[in-house]
């Protein structure tokens, strides 16, 4: 809701009624950023008055880092034109840019893909990569080709999924004579794989890094590894680093992170406003969660993070006795009253399979019912 300008800022009575019909579509909550002007935060307060006190959260005077933690935890992200917009767009959160009096095509932080100038630079990451002539590798958005060709050299077959009806001309064009690449017109979050056994190499574009990420994370016959060149802040957002988050706890019981390359702002054209990275998902051979409890492990994090409160302590109170809970914070080595993102995955692991062990049937429903 914060605009560093009167005339930037979206009606109070718009946030009354979006918030409305969000809350009456869907089953979400809503958590509301106003900013440090009294006007503002007297604004954000009605809003929160004319909705489901239930389903709504206010986050009054924090911290930088953590309101961004705040925003890596969203499904969308909603706002004016200001800072919290670009950086929710950098973490890799969906966002909706609200361009009240300010020029989207100059300030909107809705990056196309930024390409790599140097050939050999592109060489040289394909080359690090794992990728044989055995390997099927899916390339999304695969623009004017200057990392299928030299995926093409590497890999058995080489599919690139182009949404861009022009660049899949040209592309189609300038790999007619190649074998092992064939190119796919469409969206690679619509696209059905039916491969069961394939890898991921792609510079993908920004503004589809989140849905990118779920769908190779949380999807159906998801890749035994993904090479992806993103924003250093959403690959952190994934992988858990600097402090975990919602997302890289559910994904880390069968999935492996490393940052396998930090480049320069210079390396791409046009050049990017925000850091950039390869980051490399590789999926474990050995899940760190069974079959049987992934559904249960699942709703066990999504409770932690999702429960609107102080800390994990209260959260869980209705699971964990007193006592439990104290010794478990001795044990495991994590401050009594955490926050979710203060717990490391090992910890989530931890304290999870505890849960298993040692709490009774009827207080574990009161989780797992959710």
């Amino acid at each position: 809701m914060a605009a560093s300008q009167t005339n930037k800022r979206w009606p109070t009575a718009k946030w009354i009624e979006l918030a409305r019909n969000v809350l009456a579509n869907s089953d979400e909550k809503i958590v509301l950023f106003p900013g440090q002007s009294e006007k503002e935060i007297e604004e954000a307060k009605l809003v929160t008055k004319n909705v489901d006190p239930k389903r709504r959260k206010l986050i009054i005077n924090e911290s930088v880092r953590n309101i961004a933690l705040q925003i890596s935890g969203l499904k969308c992200f909603i706002s004016n034109d200001i800072g919290f917009l670009h950086m929710a767009a950098a973490i890799g959160v969906p966002t909706i840019g609200l361009y009240i009096s300010t020029n989207a095509e100059i300030w909107s932080p809705y990056d196309k893909t930024n390409f790599f100038v140097d050939r050999s630079m592109v060489a040289s990451i394909v080359a690090a990569s794992t990728i044989t002539k055995e390997d099927i590798v899916y390339e999304i958005g695969p623009g004017e080709g200057i990392i299928t060709g030299e995926l093409a050299e590497r890999a058995g077959k080489v599919v690139a999924v182009e949404k861009d009806a022009s660049l899949a001309v040209r592309f189609r064009s300038r790999f007619r004579g190649k074998g092992n690449v064939e190119i796919h017109d469409g969206d690679f979050l619509r696209y059905k794989i039916k491969e069961k056994k394939y890898k991921v190499f792609s510079n993908i574009p920004f503004n589809i890094t989140a849905d990118v990420v779920k769908r190779i994370l949380f999807g159906e016959n998801p890749p035994s590894e993904a090479y992806l060149v993103l924003q250093k802040e959403a690959a952190g957002k994934f992988s858990g680093n600097p402090a975990e988050t919602e997302v890289s706890v559910l994904a880390k019981p069968w999935f492996a992170f490393k940052v396998l390359r930090e480049f320069r702002r210079t390396d791409f054209v046009p050049v990017p406003s925000v850091d950039v990275v390869l980051l490399l998902i590789a999926r474990r051979e050995q899940p760190l969660v069974s079959p049987a409890n992934a559904q249960s492990y699942r709703k066990f994090v999504q409770f932690g993070f999702e429960a609107w409160e102080k800390d994990l302590k209260t959260a869980y109170k209705h699971a964990f006795t007193y006592e439990q809970w104290k010794r478990l914070s001795k044990n495991i080595s994590f401050p009594l009253k955490a926050t979710p993102a203060e717990l490391k995955f090992e910890q989530w692991i931890g304290l999870f399979e505890y849960f298993l062990a040692g709490v009774i049937d009827s207080k574990k429903a009161v989780i797992l019912s959710r």
